[in-house]
């Protein structure tokens, strides 16, 4: 789940409300996706619409922060997608196409690699994808998807 991979990159970062123990962090997370609809016997998961509502509950309800919250991007462009990496903030990235449809990850980086016979260069993605723990990449250009952005609650404790 890409809620869960983007609250243990904030844990990191010193929020201590964030439970350490992951089966803990993960049911906080999964009460919160189940208020809003989410239904464990349903392939589909939560919506993509609601994924910004996912971050700020789990924020404020599920970690008790009286701030941090969720913002969904459906026009995305690469220059929001590196604007949010430069400054520290991993996102999660829902795509809408194939082959990966219906899938969330955290997007925590990218990388630019040249074709040094064409001069032409290509942007990937760094990828949290919950499937490996090696670093994976993705072309954002190949997808149709929804850019959700967190932001942290304004203290790291309250």
């Amino acid at each position: 789940m890409a809620t869960y991979n983007i609250m243990r990159y904030y844990r990191s970062k010193g929020y201590s409300k964030i439970p350490s123990n992951n089966t803990t962090l993960y049911n906080k997370i999964m009460t919160q996706a189940k208020n809003l609809g989410y239904n464990p016997n349903n392939k589909s998961g939560l919506s993509v619409t609601k994924n910004n509502n996912l971050i700020t509950n789990t924020w404020k309800k599920g970690f008790g922060y009286s701030s941090g919250s969720g913002s969904n991007n459906y026009f995305w462009t690469n220059s929001s997608i590196r604007s949010s990496i430069s400054n520290g903030k991993p996102f999660i990235f829902s795509m809408a196409s194939k082959p990966y449809y219906n899938h969330s990850i955290v997007v925590y980086g990218y990388k630019v690699y040249k074709n040094n016979r064409t001069g032409k260069q290509y942007e990937f993605l760094i990828v949290s994808d919950g499937w490996s723990s090696t670093t994976r990449y993705l072309a954002p250009e190949n997808y149709v998807g929804c850019m959700t952005s967190v932001t942290p609650p304004s203290s790291k404790t309250r």
